[in-house]
Order: structure tokens, then sequence, then C-alpha cells
């Protein structure tokens, strides 16, 4: 337990740093240094990002690409993408500011979250820790007095310990599977998931439509963007998505059938396709795309969390009635004896 909580620590510590990083590296590209100024600036000069910004800048040296330099840093795989296709075909110094941004905003809703989840956890604890001490000493001189061999707490403790074990079960094997799926069939999975299913596909409507809006605009043609992304050594969400549209095209299968076909795409990419502009024009409405999806992702946050917390609070309540049930209906039996 102690070692989970120092790694979920050491991960938002993580992401607080990644989000200075892009955001100041974003700065002084802007104001006219070069890559490799900006990260010895940053290397010499700020000394919380020496250990995210060193390991990046000396693979720099060596002649990796940026891209790739940011894996020393463990940065996000899909933001390493977009810094690749952004650093070869569109505005490094943009990507980066946008990065730093949903960074920024991951940041505010997990800590609104870790917020709102905080006593809500605790007075789980303490009811859990309360039926405990129910089972050990009253439902025990109940036990003695009514001579009854299962009470109705131990019904109620047996089943809260199966369904803990049983979402604990479920959870690590639904992770193990997902770590055996290729990304594009992983981020199928997660966008049809019960309850947070619409959070993860507004996630990659946003990432995967920007990732689209760089390509787009500089020109690029369907056919060059499959040659691109082919040409990753890692493959991303965008990269299987695009060889699997290309696949699609190559059976007769039109490409409306294709964004319907996938959670991965908003529908609203049709409306921009079915037009008829211009690449220059599809970049820049695609631009606007992101933007909006952006903004549904922050609005999808914002209802998750203003229903989390009175779902939670009812499960509470629901569970509180259940103790003081499972306390008094052995006191009642007790009582009609008499």
């Amino acid at each position: 337990m102690v070692k989970l909580l120092k790694k979920l620590i050491k991960r938002h510590q993580a992401v607080v740093q990644q989000a200075y990083f892009f955001e100041q590296l974003s700065n002084l590209l802007k104001n006219g240094f070069s890559l490799q100024q900006s990260l010895r600036c940053m290397t010499e000069l700020t000394p919380q990002m020496r250990s995210l910004a060193l390991p990046i800048y000396q693979q720099l040296q060596q002649g990796i690409s940026f891209a790739e330099s940011l894996r020393a840093g463990h940065i996000d795989s899909l933001l390493i993408e977009q810094v690749t296709i952004a650093a070869n075909h569109g505005d490094l110094v943009t990507c980066l500011a946008q990065i730093a941004n949903f960074l920024q905003m991951r940041l505010h809703y997990r800590q609104r979250l870790q917020q709102l989840l905080l006593y809500p956890v605790i007075l789980l604890l303490f009811l859990f820790l309360l039926i405990i001490g129910l089972r050990c000493s009253v439902i025990t001189e109940l036990q003695d007095v009514t001579q009854q061999g299962i009470m109705p707490v131990d019904i109620l403790f047996i089943g809260l310990s199966i369904t803990l074990i049983i979402t604990v079960i479920t959870s690590i094997s639904y992770w193990h599977y997902l770590r055996h799926r290729s990304a594009l069939q992983r981020a199928q999975t997660l966008c049809h998931l019960p309850l947070i299913g619409k959070l993860w596909r507004n996630y990659y409507h946003y990432m995967l439509v920007f990732d689209l809006a760089i390509l787009v605009q500089n020109g690029l043609t369907f056919a060059q963007i499959c040659s691109v992304l082919s040409q990753q050594r890692y493959h991303s969400v965008l990269s299987e998505m695009i060889l699997a549209g290309k696949q699609c095209l190559d059976h007769g299968d039109n490409v409306n059938a294709f964004i319907k076909q996938t959670a991965l795409l908003p529908l609203e990419l049709l409306l921009f396709i079915n037009q008829g502009c211009s690449y220059q024009e599809l970049g820049i409405a695609l631009h606007f795309l992101a933007d909006v999806q952006f903004k549904k992702l922050q609005q999808a946050l914002n209802r998750t969390i203003i229903w989390l917390q009175p779902l939670l609070f009812l499960l509470i309540a629901m569970m509180i009635i259940a103790v003081y049930m499972s306390v008094l209906l052995p006191v009642y039996q007790m009582m009609e004896g008499f």
C-alpha cells in the first residue's frame, strides 16, 4: 500500500514537472532560442527541471531527434507522437504550448478529483472499521444471547469483502488484458467502457484530431500521411488507425463508413470532409474541431466530477443503513423472545 502511494505521488510530480517543462520550452523557443540552447538553459538555470531536461539534452547531443529524446524523460507516447508530427510537419512551438495546456488541465482535474474523493474515502474507511469493530465486540455478545450462528452483519461483511476481492481481481485481469492489445485495440476498448467510456472518447477525439490537423494543414495527402506514420519506430493509436482506414479504403469502403465505425474520431469530422475544401482549409477546420473537442473533454470531466461525489455519499448512506439494520434486527428478535 505504501509503495502504491509513493508511486502515485511520484507520477503526480512527474506530470507537474512535464507541464512546466513543455511550457518553459515553448516560451524559450518562442523567444528565439534554439532547441539545444533551451534545454541547456533549463538544465543549468532551473534545478527542478534538471532531472527531466538533462537526459533529453544528452540524447539530443548524441544526434537523436528531439521527439525520440523525450522518451528518456518518460513522456507519454501520445504526446511524443504529437511532437514528432509537429517537429517534422508543423509548428513545434504551438504544439509544445498545447501539450503544456493539456497537462495543466489534467493536473487541475486530478486535484479536483482528489479533493472530492478524500472525504468519501475516509468515511468508507471508517465505516469498514466500524463494521469490523461491531463484529468483534457487540455482535459477539448478541450471538451469545440470541444463540444465532450467522448474524446479518456477518453477511454484510462477507458481501463487502467478496465485492472488494472481485473488483480487485477484475481490475488486474482487465489491465493485464489491455497490456497485450495493440494501441488501437486498447483505445477502442477503453472508449466502450461503461461510465467512463465517454471520457476516453473525448480524450482520443481531441488528441487524434489535433495530430491530423498538423499533418493536413501542411499539405500532406492521405497517402503521404500513411507513409509518414508507417515509418515511425513505435506504433501509436493514430498510425494504427490511419493504416486500418487505408485497408478499409482498399477493400472498397468509403471514409464516412470508417469514421462512423471507429469510436476514436468525432462524427463532426464528416462535415468538413464532405465539403470538398482544400487541404489548407481542412487543416484550419481540424484545428477548430480540436479546440471544440478540448472544450468537450473539459465539460465531460466537469460533469463526471459533479456526479461522482453524490453517488459516493449515496453508497455510504446505504451502507450505514445496512449496518444499523444488521445490528438492530438481532436486538428486535431478542426482544420478541422476551
